[in-house]
């Protein structure tokens, strides 16, 4: 807060010009300190959890309520091209064990899970800055489990309610249960560019690199 104090200070000082100055700096950096990500629970599920202040990760879990996931049409096993509705419900069937409030997924299937949280990320004024949503494995669940999560950045603006795509990389089949910590999310500021198609003339222009030889492998004996 070291800078913003010093422009309050400065803005003060009565300088009509600085002061208007002053004003634009100090509201641009309240949004960027007030910034947070905010999140709305459509149905019943856990909160996204940052267990320390400084941890990069936000926890994300599977929903509680398993009914609610029987019943979902975008809750569904994968690869979906493959599978028709009849072998979809036979699937939910089959593997949906409401006794144990558990999910079997099945060897080298996968299952899209709805998280039921809709997302709103901060968003910079600059025109090609922005910042996305990137899920990911959470080590015990890869390592462990053998699961790992497909399909997984939700982008700035999209609205809808993020989804969870479960892979079962095992020989065996996998048992999830509801409300579990499954996987997690981080805030990642990127920066976005228009593109634009060139010659092959301008292109050359470009290419005199110090890996202009080089292809796949290039570097192996380095």
């Amino acid at each position: 807060m070291t800078l913003l104090k010093k422009l309050q200070e400065l803005k003060e000082s009565n300088v009509q010009d600085v002061s208007r100055l002053i004003d634009y700096l100090i509201e641009d950096l309240e949004q960027k300190w007030n910034q947070k990500i905010k999140f709305l629970k459509t149905r019943d599920v856990k909160s996204p959890v940052r267990w320390n202040k400084k941890d990069s990760w936000y926890d994300l879990f599977i929903p509680n309520d398993l009914q609610d996931l029987y019943d979902a049409p975008n809750c569904c096993y994968t690869p979906k091209a493959k599978l028709t509705d009849e072998e979809q419900a036979n699937m939910k069937k089959t593997f949906f064990n409401f006794d144990k409030n558990t999910i079997i997924i099945p060897a080298w299937y996968g299952i899209l899970i709805p998280t039921w949280i809709k997302m709103v990320f901060p968003s910079n004024n600059e025109d090609n800055e922005t910042y996305d949503f990137v899920l990911n494995n959470k080590s015990w669940v890869s390592t462990k489990m053998n699961l790992l999560v497909w399909a997984w950045v939700v982008d700035n603006e999209y609205r809808w309610e993020m989804h969870i795509h479960l892979i079962n990389t095992s020989n065996k089949e996998i048992e999830v249960e509801a409300w579990q910590k499954i996987t997690q999310g981080i805030l990642r500021k990127l920066s976005t560019f228009d593109v634009e198609e060139i010659s092959q003339e301008e292109f050359d222009k470009y290419s005199q690199t110090d890996r202009w030889e080089g292809w796949f492998g290039s570097t192996w004996s380095k």
